[in-house]
């Protein structure tokens, strides 16, 4: 067995490029066939992923910094995080709605954080923003990150879900309209 092991691996590396060569030679529009298909496959796949990617940078221009965007459309908070340094503390300050038995509840807490970044709640309320939460938001401090959550909702274009960080567009979800076409969007964008 092992011979004729060895004589096999012997006529493959002398004359079996040769018979290969020959073999492709009686062969071409089978194997021709299976290199165009696999290339066809990966081109398509590197198209999709361009065209997505682009659909998502041409759909993130007119959103792309919020501070604009607020100026001129009536957009709808959805969340607010904040993370603020005051007289070397660093302080988060969060506002959102949780769903509640009488439908969404506004909700304001305000984060302490220790020397090893972990945050503990140190106040907490709904419907209103309260004592601390205040004084923390008008106090002068560093503004270290800040995070917002907004829907837009327009007549012709549909309903957008896009997030900010720093006042960068870093995401955008929702369902575009144009004349009779809804297209389903998911776009995640990185930080400049």
């Amino acid at each position: 067995m092992i011979i004729v092991v060895g004589v096999f691996f012997y006529w493959l590396q002398s004359y079996g490029h040769k018979s290969l060569n020959a073999f492709r030679a009686f062969s071409p529009i089978k194997i021709q066939e299976k290199e165009d298909l696999d290339y066809s496959k990966k081109l398509t796949s590197e198209l999709l992923l361009v065209n997505q990617k682009s659909d998502c940078e041409i759909l993130k221009k007119p959103y792309a910094h919020l501070d604009k965007l607020k100026k001129n459309e009536a957009l709808d908070l959805r969340f607010e995080n904040t993370h603020k340094k005051i007289e070397n503390k660093i302080y988060r300050l969060r506002h959102f709605f949780k769903d509640g038995d009488e439908g969404e509840i506004e909700t304001f807490l305000v984060y302490l954080e220790d020397k090893a970044e972990m945050a503990r709640i140190i106040e907490k309320s709904s419907y209103t923003k309260g004592q601390l939460y205040t004084k923390i938001e008008t106090t002068k401090g560093k503004i270290l990150y800040h995070e917002e959550g907004v829907n837009l909702s327009e007549n012709v274009s549909g309903t957008l879900f896009l997030h900010y960080i720093n006042n960068q567009l870093m995401g955008m979800q929702g369902v575009l309209q144009n004349q009779n076409e809804h297209k389903n969007i998911d776009c995640r964008f990185q930080q400049e």
